[in-house]
């Protein structure tokens, strides 16, 4: 079941009780689902052949985290507690396939497997996925080359930052930075 979205005080409040009493099971029930979408969503976009298993891995990595750094979340304006969920949850996934890729466990997906998968996600699903990263690709091409080239290798090819400086005969730190501003960019203008 669709839970309705929490408005900013709402969310405060969940916060709160969730700190006070350490107990987290409002927040599970919350956000659940939403962490599960956007974890499906991020597996699609990155091209990652995916079972129930490494979504529900995922999952419990995204509310480890959570739990662990929620008391560092600090509403800010434009900001809210389900954008914060978000970003944790994508970048557990992107971590995900990149450790996969790394033991040699990963599989692309090929087009047909594509489509059989979002065969499975309902057309909500299916349609944000698509969105998100047809959003990307195009604003690809308005980043400057060296964000652009930098977020690719490391997003896309799941290379290393050491790997990307070595290919773009650049120091590590401006690899770094680079994935900093993509990031920073995509961010403000996906409104995450």
């Amino acid at each position: 079941m669709k839970k309705k979205r929490l408005s900013v005080k709402e969310e405060a409040h969940l916060l709160s009780e969730c700190l006070k009493k350490n107990q987290y099971d409002l927040l599970f029930e919350q956000y659940w689902n939403l962490v599960r979408s956007t974890i499906i969503r991020t597996f699609i976009v990155k091209n990652f052949k995916f079972e129930e298993d490494d979504i529900l891995n995922v999952q419990v990595k995204t509310f480890e985290s959570l739990i662990k750094n929620l008391h560092k979340f600090t509403p800010k304006k434009n900001s809210s507690l389900s954008a914060y969920i978000i970003t944790i949850a994508t970048n557990r996934a992107i971590n995900y396939v990149r450790d996969m890729f790394k033991r040699g466990a990963i599989m692309l997906i090929d087009e047909e497997t594509m489509n059989l998968i979002l065969d499975r996600c309902n057309i909500v699903e299916k349609l944000e996925a698509r969105l998100v990263l047809n959003k990307i690709q195009e604003l690809l091409t308005k980043m400057r080359l060296r964000e652009s080239k930098v977020f690719v290798c490391h997003y896309i090819d799941n290379k290393d930052i050491p790997t990307i400086a070595n290919e773009l005969e650049i120091r590590g730190d401006a690899v770094r930075s680079a994935l900093t501003r993509a990031r920073n960019f995509l961010r403000d203008a996906l409104n995450l």
